[in-house]
């Protein structure tokens, strides 16, 4: 487990490097675990890379943000808190994966520094044009507003990109 972890500690210190040329922020998958007995080692595991990651974060002054995992019982990060109710940074919230998840509401309360907008049905990963599914954006965009974070469109067309942008400026 410890020469993967490194290995993709290493993986990240060259994401690093390439966003800090940019100066752009990481968006960080928090992982998984493969079985059930491993959970308590993977999240002490996960713990290790946090500290790795915080130090990258130092070296190459960029922020990184954890992103939201949507379905899967095996996945850290499905919820706020849990394994990362230490975590003190602010979070990378995909709406439609939330939603798919059934904990959209609770996300929006806790501190997110990058937002990724799609919308869906709840039961699918489709990344439909935003306010064409079941996600009440006007909750959402109040609270990005309010942020005054820029958002990314995650939308499966380019044609769905623009109906978003539509949607979100009527708002």
């Amino acid at each position: 487990m410890e020469p993967i972890r490194r290995a993709s500690i290493e993986l990240m210190e060259e994401c690093f490097a390439i966003a800090a040329e940019v100066n752009a922020p990481l968006v960080i998958h928090p992982g998984y675990f493969a079985w059930a007995e491993e959970r308590s080692k993977s999240e002490k595991q996960l713990q290790r890379s946090l500290l790795d990651l915080n130090s990258l974060s130092q070296e190459y002054p960029i922020p990184f943000f954890f992103k939201y995992r949507e379905y899967g019982e095996y996945f850290f990060l499905k919820n706020p808190g849990g394994t990362f109710s230490y975590w003190q940074s602010a979070y990378a919230l995909d709406v439609g994966h939330a939603h798919q998840n059934k904990c959209f509401p609770a996300f929006l309360r806790h501190r997110t520094g990058h937002y990724h907008l799609n919308d869906n049905r709840g039961s699918e990963d489709s990344h439909d044009t935003v306010g064409a599914r079941t996600i009440d954006f006007k909750e959402v965009m109040a609270v990005v507003n309010n942020s005054a974070i820029i958002p990314i469109l995650e939308i499966s067309s380019y044609v769905g990109v623009l109906q978003s942008i539509e949607y979100i400026r009527a708002l």
